[in-house]
């Protein structure tokens, strides 16, 4: 199964607000994101189900997107005034539709993350 990367550069474009022409710079960011939905699937995935992860795949891209911008982005002073990028604020929002996303997906996914099994004595 292979996403369409044209659908999840349009949503990111959409998302990060910025145009198209702007947007498809990123196409690898947006490549990389569907790339890594789908190792993470948890088996064969149906078409039906497969247009869900466009829009999971376009915010990941975002989520990242953001995590970038962040690390490039600078404060700067002018005598008394400092001028703040908004940048943490931005990277939490970003990782919120992230993590929203995700969660609509669950179902599709495996579960990468820590399980407890117990412990003998």
């Amino acid at each position: 199964m292979k996403l369409d990367i044209q659908e999840i550069l349009e949503r990111f474009a959409l998302i990060a607000s910025l145009p198209m022409e702007e947007a498809v710079g990123y196409t690898a960011l947006c490549s990389d994101a569907a790339g890594e939905l789908t190792r993470r699937l948890r088996g064969t995935v149906s078409e039906n189900n497969a247009s869900r992860l466009e829009p999971a795949a376009a915010s990941l891209a975002y989520y990242r997107y953001a995590m970038y911008q962040a690390a490039n982005a600078e404060d700067f002073t002018v005598g008394d005034i400092t001028v703040a990028s908004g940048r943490d604020d931005k990277v939490r929002l970003a990782r919120e539709v992230w993590m929203e996303a995700e969660r609509e997906i669950a179902d599709l996914l495996s579960d990468d993350g820590f399980v407890f099994r117990g412990v003998r004595v």
